[in-house]
């Protein structure tokens, strides 16, 4: 009588009478067709691991999120944009199937990013100076770039329209090429007051600023005779920050994935109003 171990006697018999010409011939059918199978099952098994993509490892990881949220101006807002990210990053888990755990953390948070203490972190922070390349940045999570504002009676709706003008600039915008428009006369400003009375007063048809301070202008001393005519011209914002490993990259990608899916069905915005904040994707519709 034959017996079958783990599907290998067939070989082991062939190693075992090699120098037998009728070897084969004695070997009963029904166990030619058992150790087939076996050897069909194993090798499908080893293809379809081979051809699907390799899952992230079942840990949770751990984001943490600037408590403060410095240098944005939130108007007294920290609280909200903390629990907007919370309920953002746990949204694109649960869609993305990861494991995350989010907690709040201080301005420590690329020395814990670096040390392990956290796999992730959110900040309106730039990069660490020092290799920059070490760090993975997901796609903007909330933009924070600068935009135009002009007087309300403006028909300016882009920085094209103020060809011959004359156009404050507050901050340092490095990141935007005004280079890009050499018809215009660009003027520094230190002070957002200083730029927004010139705005007023005529003196300058336009200024650029970052989006959350344009906003609390508009809100604020200049209600009714300011506004917002463009998006933020930068990608600058709230990003998630990881270390570069694979694990991190493929936790990168299907975040990114999952944010897009928010911003397209229009539940990213619902999350924006739910949580009283400025929707910066398009912040001319609320300062029209």
């Amino acid at each position: 009588m034959y017996i079958v171990n783990s599907g290998i006697l067939y070989f082991d018999l062939m190693a075992s009478n090699m120098n037998d010409s009728n070897f084969l011939s004695r070997v009963p059918t029904y166990i030619k067709l058992i150790v087939s199978l076996l050897f069909l099952l194993a090798l499908t098994w080893l293809g379809l691991r081979a051809c699907s993509s390799t899952p992230l490892p079942q840990k949770t990881f751990v984001i943490a999120m600037d408590r403060s949220w410095y240098p944005l101006q939130l108007m007294n807002k920290d609280k909200n944009m903390s629990a907007f990210s919370d309920v953002l990053i746990r949204q694109i888990a649960q869609d993305k199937s990861l494991k995350v755990q989010v907690i709040e953390a201080g301005s420590t948070l690329f020395q814990g990013l670096e040390s392990g203490v956290y796999d992730g972190v959110i900040s309106a922070l730039s990069l660490p100076a020092l290799h920059p390349e070490n760090y993975l940045v997901s796609d903007v999570i909330y933009k924070t770039g600068p935009v135009l504002v002009v007087g309300k009676s403006s028909t300016a709706n882009s920085l094209k329209d103020l060809a011959g003008k004359n156009v404050g600039v507050v901050g340092n915008l490095t990141t935007l090429h005004v280079d890009d428009f050499p018809a215009i006369v660009f003027i520094n400003y230190d002070s957002a007051t200083s730029a927004f009375a010139d705005l007023d007063n005529d003196i300058i048809d336009g200024v650029i600023i970052d989006v959350l301070r344009a906003n609390s202008y508009i809100q604020g001393l200049y209600a009714g005779r300011i506004k917002v005519v463009t998006a933020p011209y930068t990608n600058e914002g709230l990003h998630l920050v990881m270390n570069r490993d694979k694990d991190s990259e493929q936790f990168i990608k299907l975040f990114n994935e999952g944010l897009h899916k928010l911003i397209a069905s229009g539940e990213y915005t619902s999350l924006i109003n739910a949580w009283g904040l400025i929707s910066t994707e398009d912040p001319t519709v609320k300062s029209k």
